[in-house]
């Protein structure tokens, strides 16, 4: 059996303030031609369907013309909710959506269920572990629990006991959790490390030895964790600028035999791709004039070099006031704009040295400038400066 492994979808997404509404459409249309150009009728989606627990009326909408082309195309939907998604509206209808091969499990109730397939191999379960907390686990199984095994591992732990797994059989499982193999993941920016991932506790691969395949989510750079087939698929778009530098790709995973897997990966190409520019403004403007707009290859987006998603940063020592808008003028697509030079460097690494309570204002921030600076404020900006701590709150008109 063939079956496809996607997850952190974020629909309805923005990054920067752009709506990514348009390019994930696109890739999920792209991920339906995948499907059908390698025989595939099955797809799982680990989690993180949507942005938002109250997604917008497009993300609602955008979902439910995939599964619609899905079910056209006799595309089977094995999906779990995330920790961004709720569970009781990704739930609502599930047991109608079953009827037509869309199984979707966005609550834990004390079980981990499942949907069993056949092929020329006999039975294959499908396990579906929506996103959970040790402490709804607990709830179920108060008895399993005591003040020596009260963490998240033993909690997924007793989850997949109590769900009689046989080990013999051939078995998937779909899980939206933050699981560490022999080194933790590699986590992007677009991943809050406080909000979403440092909030929720490690658990080990090891609890997965009854599994042939783990389809993970949560992670949105693509790795497996400890052996090959324990796997973040990854989001299908690049959702920050640190992950510019990896292409986004969907597994296909082929299941013969008990233990038999075999993981091939099709790169995705997006609509606008997410790329870094780094130089002189002068030379990054030489560059993007040189470039063929209708160029469609790896190396960028669908929609050519000049409508990709740019994050620039410009070396330039003297700066100019209207770089964003020459830049923006070429790319419509800037994301973002940083200065990087000697002095922003400087300041970057500044250590105020020195600083006594003593010291009025003025000496304080003729110190810091010169420090930052290497010259000394001009009588100008220490008025402005004078002026703006004043409607602050900062300094009193004695200072």
């Amino acid at each position: 059996m063939k079956f496809m492994h996607l997850a952190d979808l974020h629909l309805g997404k923005t990054v920067n303030t752009f709506d990514l509404i348009e390019d994930q459409q696109y890739i999920l249309n792209e991920i339906i031609n995948i499907a059908r150009d390698n025989d595939i009728n099955t797809i799982l989606i680990s989690g993180d369907i949507y942005d938002k627990k109250q997604p917008s009326e497009r993300a609602v909408s955008l979902f439910d013309e995939f599964l619609t082309k899905c079910t056209h195309n006799n595309i089977r939907i094995i999906a779990i909710s995330g920790n961004h998604d709720s569970d009781e509206r990704l739930n609502f209808g599930s047991r109608i959506f079953s009827n037509n091969n869309i199984h979707i499990t966005g609550i834990y109730n004390g079980e981990i269920p499942s949907v069993t397939l056949e092929d020329e191999y006999g039975k294959i379960n499908f396990y579906m572990m929506p996103f959970i907390k040790a402490s709804t686990v607990k709830s179920y199984y108060p008895e399993d629990f005591n003040n020596d095994n009260n963490n998240y591992h033993h909690a997924i732990d007793v989850a997949i006991k109590h769900s009689n797994i046989d080990k013999d059989a051939r078995n998937i499982l779909l899980a939206h959790q933050f699981v560490a193999g022999s080194h933790d993941p590699v986590l992007a920016d677009s991943e809050d490390a406080t909000k979403d991932v440092g909030t929720v506790e490690k658990i080990g691969a090891d609890l997965f030895d009854s599994f042939d395949y783990v389809a993970l989510g949560h992670i949105h750079i693509p790795q497996q964790v400890g052996r090959e087939s324990i796997r973040y698929s990854g989001s299908p778009l690049a959702y920050s600028a640190s992950e510019t530098t990896r292409d986004k790709s969907v597994p296909i995973v082929e299941i013969n035999n008990k233990n038999q897997v075999n993981i091939d990966f099709v790169t995705l190409r997006p609509l606008r791709k997410m790329r870094k520019i780094n130089g002189e403004l002068r030379k990054l403007i030489e560059a993007a004039r040189n470039l063929d707009p209708n160029d469609r290859s790896l190396e960028f987006g669908q929609n050519g070099p000049l409508n990709d998603y740019i994050f620039a940063t410009i070396t330039d020592e003297e700066e100019d006031t209207n770089a964003y808008d020459k830049l923006k003028s070429i790319y419509p697509n800037l994301m973002g704009l940083t200065i990087e030079n000697s002095k922003t460097k400087a300041l970057a690494n500044a250590k105020i040295t020195d600083i006594s309570t003593n010291k009025s204002f003025t000496e304080l921030i003729s110190d810091f400038y010169k420090q930052i600076m290497g010259d000394e404020i001009s009588e100008e900006d220490l008025l402005c400066l004078k002026e703006v701590a004043k409607e602050a709150g900062i300094i009193n008109e004695t200072n």
